[in-house]
C-alpha cells in the first residue's frame, strides 16, 4: 500500500512481478520487513548504506530466484539465518559493514570473497578466516564418517561373500540361515563399535 497526495493505492497482485527492488543510500531505519520475503521472484534487493537494524528476516532463503543482494552499511545484527543456503543461484552478496555474527551458512554463500564480509567482527567459517568454536570437532567427524563409509564398502565386498560361505566351510551341520543372521549382526556390530 502506498500513499501519495492523499491517495491510498494497494499493490497486491502487482507485486509479485516485481523482479528488483534498490533502496540504497534512503536513511532507511528500523528493520527489514519480513513480508519483503514474500517476494519470490525477486531477483535483486539493495537495501545497503542505509540504517536498517535487527535481524536479518529467517525466511529470506525463501526468496530461492536472487540473483544479488546487497544489505551492507547497516546496522543488522544477529547471525545469517540458515535458510539462506538455499539460495542456489545468487551470483552476488554483500554484507560487510554490519554487526552479523555466528556460521556463514554452508553452500553457495561460502564461495564468496571474504570482503563481501567484512567488518562483522563476530562472522565464522568459511569463507572468512575465522574459525567457529568446534570446526575442528566438525572436521574430525566428517573424516571419521567417510573413513567408516569407505571401511564398511570394502567390509562388504568381503564379509559378505565370506559370511556366505563360511558356514558350508566351516561348520556344515549348522543351519546356514542362523550363521548368515550370525554373520550379519557381528559384521553391523563391528562397523558401529569402530
Amino acid at each position: 500500500m502506498i500513499q501519495w497526495q492523499g491517495n491510498t493505492i494497494e499493490f497486491n497482485k502487482n507485486l509479485g512481478l516485481l523482479k528488483s527492488i534498490d533502496l540504497s543510500s534512503n536513511n532507511l531505519t528500523v528493520r527489514i520487513p519480513y513480508e519483503l520475503t514474500d517476494l519470490h521472484e525477486l531477483l535483486a534487493l539493495n537495501l545497503s548504506n542505509n540504517a536498517l537494524a535487527g535481524e536479518i528476516p529467517h525466511k529470506i532463503g525463501e526468496m530461492k530466484n536472487l540473483l544479488t543482494l546487497d544489505l551492507s552499511r547497516n546496522n543488522l545484527s544477529g547471525g545469517l539465518p540458515s535458510s539462506m543456503s538455499q539460495l542456489n543461484f545468487i551470483n552476488y552478496i554483500d554484507m560487510s559493514h554490519n554487526n552479523l555474527l555466528g556460521r556463514i551458512p554452508p553452500g553457495q554463500l561460502q564461495t564468496f570473497d571474504p570482503s563481501r564480509y567484512a567488518d562483522n567482527v563476530g562472522l565464522c567459517g568459511l569463507p572468512v578466516l575465522e574459525k567457529c568454536g568446534g570446526d575442528d570437532e566438525i572436521q574430525k567427524y566428517h573424516l571419521w564418517r567417510v573413513k567408516m563409509m569407505i571401511m564398511r564398502k570394502e567390509q562388504m565386498k568381503f564379509g559378505d561373500g565370506f559370511i556366505l560361505v563360511a558356514p558350508l566351510v566351516l561348520v556344515p551341520d549348522f543351519g546356514l540361515c542362523v550363521m548368515f543372521y550370525l554373520g550379519t549382526a557381528v559384521r553391523d556390530m563391528l562397523f558401529f563399535t569402530l
